[in-house]
């Protein structure tokens, strides 16, 4: 976080006025991962990447920046990417994208 906090003011001091907007980390699904991909998803679990989604809007705020969530619509009820998103337990399959493009036009069209 310290990095992303200073190329941050690096933008910031260079680009007077800039408003930055900063995605959170999209959610993963253990169950819906397959077998070569389940190592790494023991290591990004949705525990991990909801507080680096803390930290991330910690950091917007701090800044005066935007901090954007868009993650309601792909989520299941535990709060794990939805199995009919995911290719592999982790990326999003254009179905996916789909699902929160309203959401990110919304801000693309502030």
């Amino acid at each position: 976080m310290s990095n992303y906090d200073q190329i941050i003011t690096q933008i910031e001091e260079q680009l007077l006025g800039v408003i930055i907007y900063m995605m959170a980390y999209y959610p993963v699904n253990y169950d819906a991962a397959t077998e070569e991909m389940k190592p790494c998803l023991l290591i990004r679990t949705n525990e991990k990447i909801n507080k680096a989604n803390e930290m991330v809007e910690k950091l917007a705020t701090k800044h005066g920046q935007r901090y954007i969530n868009v993650n309601a619509p792909l989520m299941n009820e535990q709060g794990c990417l939805k199995s009919e998103y995911t290719i592999e337990g982790m990326h999003i399959k254009p179905e996916g994208y789909r699902a929160i493009f309203k959401d990110v036009m919304a801000y693309v069209e502030e």
